[in-house]
């Protein structure tokens, strides 16, 4: 049994109950809980922000993955198919903008440096 039918069988939940919560069909429930389809990780988000972290028990250790199209999705069936072009691209922009932000940082102290040493240089003067 997948991890969104253990899911839902053990909080008592029909399908069509997890349709209006994911706000999707029933078949799309059914095709996820079946394998056939990746559930989104929006999916899990809601299911989180209802019944809390108790949610990631009922996936795999490791659940997200990056589908084929570069979107995070999570394999209903242990169907693990993970992008490795898309997750490295993903490492590559995170890494970008942390060095971005470093950059910012490190002009803003050397602003800050030099305004010091101006205001010591005109103490001095007095």
């Amino acid at each position: 049994m997948c991890g969104l039918k253990n899911f839902r069988t053990s909080k008592n939940l029909k399908q069509s109950d997890l349709k209006e919560i994911f706000g999707c069909t029933q078949s799309m429930v059914s095709r996820i809980e079946n394998g056939r389809d990746p559930m989104p990780l929006k999916f899990i988000q809601k299911l989180t922000d209802i019944y809390g972290e108790e949610v990631a028990k009922y996936f795999d250790t490791n659940p997200f993955v990056i589908s084929d199209n570069g979107s995070n999705s999570i394999v209903g069936n242990n169907n693990h198919h993970i992008n490795a072009n898309t997750t490295l691209e993903m490492a590559i922009k995170e890494i970008s903008e942390q060095r971005k932000l470093v950059s910012k940082s490190q002009e803003q102290l050397s602003k800050s440096q030099e305004q010091i040493d101006r205001l010591i240089t005109l103490l001095e003067k007095k």
